[in-house]
């Protein structure tokens, strides 16, 4: 930052001839990462333009340029042969004594802390704790982010509704970006103290709080000022820990990287950039240390901002008013060019690139100044309270110089809800000083010096207003609320693809229309959807015309695109089952040119092809059968002829690309320096790895055979290995190839890996062939299986005569052997014995797929014998089964037809017994009876 150090050591200049540098620069540096050191403004002549961007510059005086340098810096700078003078850094020329750390610090409601201390690392943390639990109402501590040291970067956000995002001017204020100059660092934190403290009893610190939200950020850099240890600020650095200027570190307006080339490196410079995007900040200071003045924009350039007047009239504000309340001599600092003692245009003092305030000022249309508060960059502890004695009036003034100005909100004219909108001071806004207003609330603050302005108001799909003879005078608030008219709706769209063979299209609506539209879509295929992009998959084959209307509040619009959508989805296929016997398998054919089988419809792939033998199956079966086929695209550059040359770095580099649909990679062209192994490597977004792939190649063109798959995905990318010698096209100097490369509208190489030029750079993969299927309608296929018979029967015995009952299942024929050489084929056949005696009886029951066999032993008596005759009845039977005799019977069964016991019961005693059938299932039970050493069976039917 800029500063000057007043006291320096008298060391002798001296010149430096390397021939090892790096041991010339550990000594140089003593273990820091910066150098701080002068030299003579005469030794520098011709060379001083580039002086500004070999080291940090940090003041000018008649005599020298004092100047900070990291080691690679430093490096650059001696081979320049220009002589120096190391200084002693200015965070060292205190006695510790003088910095009274403290290492813990109590707030008190409502009472204001002695800021005549540093605080250690643990006990800044600690006070921004206890600033939001002292006043959570209306104080809230925020987290930015944090160093590369992992240090916290710390804001406290102020407003009467701290919860809330209200329709107030955002104001951030920050501090110590450069960790050596502390002034600011504690002034913050005095403010935090003293607007918290004082908010409902003072009515201006009460007005500020309630009508604007503060941001205060008082330690920016935390690794650079707590570079000596967490508990000192002694040995503080400028730069952060990886040994940058974060001042010389943000995207210049120019579109350059700044003075260190280092933007997007540094976390604390990238945490800021996104703090930044997501508020809208309307007007913001950085404190700096090291001299004593306000500078304004802009530091990368001589020209005026649009707005200078105005930042001369805030600034002398601040300067004036820091002057009349302070010795004489305090911040009136007049460098050459200066429009007053104290305030100064930044390029005219020396030009700077890669500063925050001009990034604010150009990229976050927020009105920043850069504020130098005291000459020294690390003053004793004990003067602190006087920094604030002489800066607090004018920091109250900046604040309020947020809150002045014209502002209003900006509504959609038919709905009322809130635009982000353009605004623009006509004939006067340049260089990005115009201003928005927020999407959450619609509001907007342009802070102008006093005059009378014409203004235009904004946005797409939207009439724009122009407002004319708005008159300001300085310190005062002019609202304009606008309202913008709709355009009228325009319809348009277009499809990801025009032809397909799955069906599946996805719409964009390519129209133009206000916030609030509504949204008619007609595919053609008599489906409809209100979606603004709506996807939609066709289930037909068939040519299809596509309509898109438009409404709202300012009119209506149709778009209809005749024939637009051709789907030519696979035929369903024509497919054969089979009827098998249990156990055995299957002979299932389909028509199609790749038929897939499965279980079930988008369920387990079985098989491939067009006739399909199964495994065994034992029951019916259906099976499902789609066909595919498989459409190739090549896309990507075509081959490597153009500007280029082989990679041979270590950086692993590839092509970023998006995929809409899964494919196939089947093959890519490379170009090889040399001959070996290379590994090609997908990653999705997340950077994951997806999927690698080792190929041996040959000097010269390759066609790397693949056969990969590519998922649905965005910003995926094919990366090359490291160190790959494979050709690639482009240089940074060479016009930006005609990205995006589109392959069968589902690839988009939409920008190489090069973080710098990703659009001057395709890295090594030429010519991509992809392979996409289409898939039909599914067919069923059903399989019929006939099962193996089922062998079984019963007999009652009356004397010598025995009635045999078939409860076979699934038997066509059926073969009796009665066990004394008579057979019969009868389904129930009756057969009388001669004999009394026992024999085995067999039934022998077929069909078509085989035969089961029953054998059982029959016991047959004389018919002289006595024989028990039972009734049961009724037969079939509702509820109860009565069985008359019952005392002859010793023991009872009741049996499923398959032979599993479900009742039974022994020595009746009664005449009749009755059998509770109600809770039985429908169908046939077998009734057996043991009496008298016999056996009875019946068939009993529940019905």
């Amino acid at each position: 930052m800029k500063m000057l150090n007043r006291i320096i050591a008298v060391i002798l200049f001296f010149s430096l001839t390397f021939s090892g540098v790096a041991q010339e620069l550990d000594k140089l540096f003593d273990g820091r990462v910066e150098i701080y050191f002068r030299f003579p403004r005469e030794s520098v002549n011709t060379l001083q333009t580039n002086i500004f961007s070999i080291v940090t510059i940090d003041q000018i005086d008649s005599q020298y340029f004092y100047a900070y340098a990291n080691k690679r810096q430093m490096a650059q700078f001696l081979s320049l042969g220009l002589p120096f003078e190391k200084l002693t850094p200015p965070s060292m020329l205190l006695k510790l004594s003088q910095l009274n750390m403290k290492k813990k610090t109590i707030i008190r409601k409502n009472t204001q802390t002695t800021w005549n201390f540093y605080p250690t690392y643990s006990n800044y943390l600690s006070i921004m704790q206890q600033f939001q639990s002292t006043y959570p109402g209306i104080c809230k501590i925020d987290t930015i982010g944090y160093s590369v040291q992992n240090r916290l970067i710390l804001v406290a956000k102020i407003s009467d509704n701290v919860a809330m995002d209200e329709a107030e001017p955002k104001i951030f204020l920050s501090s110590t970006m450069h960790g050596d100059e502390t002034t600011g660092y504690v002034l913050l934190l005095h403010l935090i103290d003293y607007l918290l403290s004082n908010y409902g009893t003072l009515p201006r610190i009460t007005n500020i709080v309630n009508n604007a939200q503060l941001y205060i950020n008082p330690l920016a850099n935390p690794d650079g000022t707590y570079a000596g240890g967490n508990n000192t600020v002694n040995g503080a650095t400028r730069y952060n820990a990886n040994g940058e200027d974060l001042n010389r570190n943000f995207p210049v307006p120019d579109g350059s990287q700044g003075d260190d080339g280092t933007y997007a490196q540094e976390i604390e410079t990238q945490k800021f950039v996104q703090f930044a995007k997501k508020h809208n900040f309307v007007v913001g200071f950085n404190y700096h240390g090291g001299a004593e003045l306000a500078n304004y924009p802009w530091d990368y350039k001589t020209a005026d901002h649009p707005d200078r007047a105005w930042f001369v009239y805030v600034s002398k504000e601040y300067a004036d008013t820091a002057q009349f309340n302070s010795p004489a001599g305090y911040f009136d600092d007049n460098n050459p060019g200066s429009d007053y003692p104290g305030v100064i245009e930044g390029a005219t003092w020396y030009i700077v690139k890669g500063s925050r305030q001009d990034f604010s000022n150009y990229n976050g249309h927020c009105r920043e100044v850069t504020l130098e508060i005291s000459s020294t960059k690390l003053p004793p502890a004990s003067s602190l309270e006087n920094y604030w004695n002489y800066n607090y009036r004018s920091i109250l003034n900046f604040i309020e110089q947020g809150m002045y100005g014209i502002r209003g909100i900006v509504t959609d004219a038919c709905t009322g809800q809130p635009i982000k909108a353009l605004i623009t001071i006509l004939s006067h806004d340049a260089d990005s000083s115009h201003v928005y207003s927020s999407p959450l609330h619609g509001d907007y603050y342009r802070p102008i010096i006093a005059g009378t302005w014409n203004m235009s108001v904004s946005a797409p799909g939207y009439q724009t207003a122009t407002i004319n003879n708005v008159t300001v005078t300085n310190k005062s608030v002019v609202v304009r609320n606008v309202s913008l008219i709709p355009n009228s709706p325009t319809a348009n769209f277009i499809a990801n693809k025009t032809y397909t063979c799955d069906g599946k299209i996805q719409f964009t609506n390519t129209g133009t229309y206000p916030q609030g539209s509504t949204f008619l879509w007609s595919f053609g295929d008599g489906s409809t959807s209100t979606d603004e992009h709506p996807f939609h998959e066709y289930t037909q084959n068939g040519t299809y015309t596509v309509k898109l209307k438009i409404t709202s509040c300012a009119g209506i619009d149709s778009m209809v695109k005749v024939g637009y959508i051709v789907v030519d989805r696979p035929d369903q296929p024509v497919v054969l089952g089979d009827t098998i016997c249990g156990g055995q398998s299957a002979t299932l054919t389909s028509t199609g040119s790749e038929p897939h089988w499965f279980s079930s419809p988008g369920g387990q792939e079985l098989y491939v092809g067009n006739t399909w033998i199964t495994p065994p199956i034992f029951q019916d079966t259906t099976f499902y059968v789609s066909d595919f086929i498989t459409e190739n695209y090549q896309g990507g550059k075509p081959d490597s002829a153009g500007v280029g040359g082989y990679y041979t770095f270590t950086t692993q580099h590839g092509l970023v690309f998006s995929c809409t649909e899964p494919v196939t990679l089947k093959s890519v062209t490379v170009y090889a320096n040399s001959a070996g192994n290379r590994t090609i490597t997908l990653k999705d977004e997340n950077n994951n790895t997806v999927w690698t792939h080792t190929v041996n190649v040959s000097a010269g063109m390759n066609v790397i055979n693949i056969q990969k798959p590519l998922p649905v995905g965005n910003n995926m990318k094919l990366l090359g290995p490291p160190v790959p010698n494979l050709f690639r096209n482009g240089s940074n100097t060479a016009p930006d190839l005609p990205y995006p490369y589109n392959i069968g509208n589902v690839i988009n190489i939409t920008s190489s890996t090069a973080t710098t030029s990703p659009y001057k750079y395709y890295y090594y993969f030429y010519n991509w062939v992809i392979e996409k299927s289409c898939q039909s309608a599914y067919a069923e296929v059903p399989v019929k299986v006939n099962p193996l018979p089922i062998a079984n029967f019963y007999h009652e015995l009356a004397g010598n005569i025995v009635s045999f009952y078939n409860t076979s299942q699934y038997a066509t024929s059926y073969y009796w052997n009665f066990g004394d050489g008579v057979v019969s084929t009868l389904p129930n056949p009756v057969h009388e014995y001669n004999h009394p005696g026992q024999y085995e009886v067999y039934l022998v029951a077929s069909n078509n797929c085989g035969s089961d066999t029953l054998k059982q032993l029959i016991d047959v008596i004389s018919s002289e014998e006595e024989v028990i005759l039972f009734l049961v009845f009724p037969n079939p039977v509702e509820h109860y089964l009565n069985i008359e005799k019952a005392e002859e019977i010793t023991y009872l069964e009741i049996l499923t037809i398959d032979g599993k016991i479900l009742f039974k019961t022994r020595n009746m005693g009664a005449q009749t017994l009755s059998i509770d059938f109600s809770s039985f299932e429908k169908g046939l039970y077998m009734l057996v009876l043991h009496a008298k050493n016999k056996t009875h069976q019946l068939l009993i039917q529940k019905k």
